[in-house]
């Protein structure tokens, strides 16, 4: 058994720790839209986020839980944040850029794929004509060395 070199990946770094400084939270009443305020649920499990440095807001109401809300507002805001602070360099930034790649190349793929499909289908279609125009011909030449009786 040979050894192959293990291939490592850039490393990401973990996002941006905002802790408590600079973040103004707000809950709100949860409301879908559309929906007359008697028929939903009237619990404050919505989190806004603001982040003073920046002014950068976030809004989540993706659980029913308030905790989970805030959580996923921090993660969010963390995002947004390193990537007005890094740009091209932030987590999500390389991460986007990786799964635009791999969709480029996954595109590039099937066209090749189809390409070669399409090319052997018109080839076989040439040949299949050309065999048909060889068989015409044949025939022909057999009909006028038909001895006569």
């Amino acid at each position: 058994m040979s050894k192959q070199p293990h291939r490592t990946r850039p490393l990401l770094h973990t996002p941006l720790n905002l802790g408590n400084a600079g973040i103004f939270r707000t809950y709100m009443l949860k409301r879908p839209p559309g929906q007359p305020p008697s028929l939903c649920n009237k619990t404050s499990s919505a989190v806004q986020l603001i982040h003073l440095p920046t002014n950068t807001v976030v809004k989540s109401q993706a659980t029913r839980s308030r905790s989970q809300n805030r959580k996923i507002a921090l993660q969010i805001l963390a995002e947004k944040v390193e990537l007005l602070q890094k740009g091209d360099e932030s987590r999500a930034a390389i991460v986007a850029e990786t799964k635009r790649k791999r969709k480029a190349s996954m595109t590039k793929k099937s066209k090749r794929k189809y390409r070669a499909l399409e090319e052997k289908k018109r080839r076989e279609k040439e040949e299949a004509e050309i065999s048909r125009e060889g068989e015409e011909e044949g025939r022909g030449e057999e009909a006028d060395e038909l001895p006569r009786r």
